[in-house]
């Protein structure tokens, strides 16, 4: 946008010279939920930082393997369809994926939600802080298939300045739904299953500060919940998406992931993605990645780059046709 390709009201707001009206910015999603938690535990069930890591743990896992050190804290996924996916028949594509996340509340964790996830740290302590010292674990409940979306603007012509991201969490009610939907079904998982059970693993059955208001457990007290522990998966997309031609007026991009009207630019990352089923990850982008690879080849082995007289990168590039000249990746 900094340079001229964007929403020409925007762009002209800040004083940015337009050179292209493209949707930039426009449809901004991602993966995202509530953390729920803490669970609590039996002794021993989860891992607690002052208890699971010293000098023993710590050998134990270099000389066998072994140990809680040998694991990554995130111990397993699960999705599932709601009963809105299947109503909709969604083609067996589930809607919901929820993380299991052994971790126990100390000092440093409630530091690391303020940081990581901007909980306050007033409600961080305040809740948080009564499952201190004790087993327990949390489940993210997060949203695989997502109707509302958000914006990515620029703050200002300052290329150094901060962009503003406004993802727009829970402003559509389906999303809102659906993931109260998740949430019921992650603590009634714990809750009312053999497994867990025999861990005596239950919610910590204390009112999330400022939820009291609403009946514990209810689907009201889960909205309110998932209102103030909402989290992203960092799963970002959708700001330049891939269209047909220009007469789609959300597009960015063509199917060979070509900026509509400017010569040679592409974009080759997870923004020229809209997610219609389930979010974007790692491999995906990779495959697009290698998809890219082979367009830009394709392109650069008609180019007499090899013959009895080789031209010059100069001489190539003046000899391009208009709409493919210096093609360049970001």
């Amino acid at each position: 946008m900094l340079s001229g390709i964007g929403p020409k009201d925007h762009l002209k707001e800040l004083g940015i010279e337009q050179r292209v009206d493209l949707a930039v910015g426009e449809h901004l999603q991602d993966k995202y939920g509530a953390f729920v938690g803490p669970f609590v535990s039996a002794e021993g069930t989860s891992f607690l930082r002052e208890r699971d890591i010293n000098i023993r743990t710590f050998m134990e896992w270099v000389m066998m393997g072994r140990g809680p050190l040998q694991c990554s804290r995130s111990e397993a996924t699960y999705t599932w369809s709601s009963s809105y996916a299947k109503k909709d028949n969604y083609g067996g594509f589930p809607d919901l994926h929820t993380y299991f996340l052994a971790w126990s509340v100390d000092e440093r964790y409630e530091r690391d939600m303020e940081t990581t996830f901007n909980i306050d740290p007033k409600i961080s302590r305040k809740y948080y802080g009564k499952a201190k010292g004790k087993d327990s674990f949390f489940q993210m409940v997060s949203l695989n298939k997502i109707f509302g979306t958000g914006t990515l603007r620029l703050r200002s012509k300052d290329p150094f300045a901060q962009p503003l991201l406004d993802p727009k969490y829970l402003q559509h009610p389906r999303d809102v739904e659906t993931l109260v939907e998740g949430i019921r079904f992650a603590v009634n998982l714990v809750e009312n299953t053999t497994s867990f059970q025999e861990i005596n693993a239950t919610l910590l059955p204390i009112p999330f500060p400022g939820c009291e208001s609403h009946s514990f457990k209810s689907d009201n007290y889960y909205e309110c919940l998932a209102r103030h522990v909402t989290v992203t998966a960092y799963k970002y997309s959708g700001t330049a998406p891939i269209g047909r031609d220009r007469t789609d007026v959300e597009a960015v991009v063509d199917s060979e992931l070509r900026v509509f009207g400017v010569n040679g630019l592409r974009v080759v990352d997870a923004s020229v993605l809209q997610v219609r089923q389930l979010s974007v990850n790692h491999v995906s982008i990779q495959a697009m990645a290698e998809l890219a690879s082979r367009f830009i080849l394709k392109f650069w082995k008609k180019l007499p780059i090899i013959s009895e007289n080789p031209l010059s990168i100069f001489d190539i590039l003046t000899r391009l046709n208009p709409d493919r000249e210096n093609d360049i990746i970001r």
